[in-house]
């Protein structure tokens, strides 16, 4: 989820962490996993969180401009489904060189309605996203269909010029 995920579904977007969704068991087992990994110079520092039982953020280190880099793990996020539904519904592609999964892009976008203008920036963008995907997969059988389901202006200026048929011989 996150910055990354918005990339991973067509949108240009520069981000300085990595959001993840975790399956909840794993939760008190996080400090120890990340440990694991060759994320971090020794033990993975915690950073604050507003949420703990929810939300946890590890710093990995800091940027050139002096910020931090982190990874940020959900456990439950108010805006998304329990974690096995996100994870039946994940998108899976290259992205970085390796094969990842990330939110499916509906779930994406209800993840974005927070209160964070970047969040409503990516919403408007990936509903034109969504809208392209939804145009380009529909043939004129069910076009009425696709364009009931747009949500940006783009995808209506797009939609709103019908699909020219060829004329029928005499």
């Amino acid at each position: 989820m996150g910055g990354h995920a918005v990339r991973f579904h067509g949108v240009e977007r520069g981000t300085v962490d990595f959001d993840f969704v975790v399956d909840p068991q794993d939760w008190d087992s996080l400090p120890n996993r990340l440990d694991e990994l060759s994320l971090f110079d020794g033990p993975p520092h915690e950073g604050p969180s507003w949420r703990p039982e929810d939300f946890r953020r590890f710093v990995v280190g800091r940027l050139p401009d002096g910020s931090e880099e982190r990874v940020e793990l959900w456990r439950r996020n108010h805006l998304l489904d329990r974690f096995e539904q996100l994870s039946q519904r994940r998108a899976e592609g290259e992205y970085g060189g390796g094969r990842i999964a990330a939110l499916s892009l509906e779930d994406l976008m209800r993840s974005k309605r927070t209160e964070r203008e970047q969040d409503w920036d990516d919403l408007r963008l990936l509903e034109e996203v969504a809208d392209e995907r939804s145009l380009a997969g529909c043939d004129a059988q069910h076009r009425e269909e696709a364009l009931s389901k747009l949500r940006s202006r783009r995808g209506f200026e797009r939609g709103k010029h019908p699909i020219q048929r060829a004329p029928r011989g005499r």
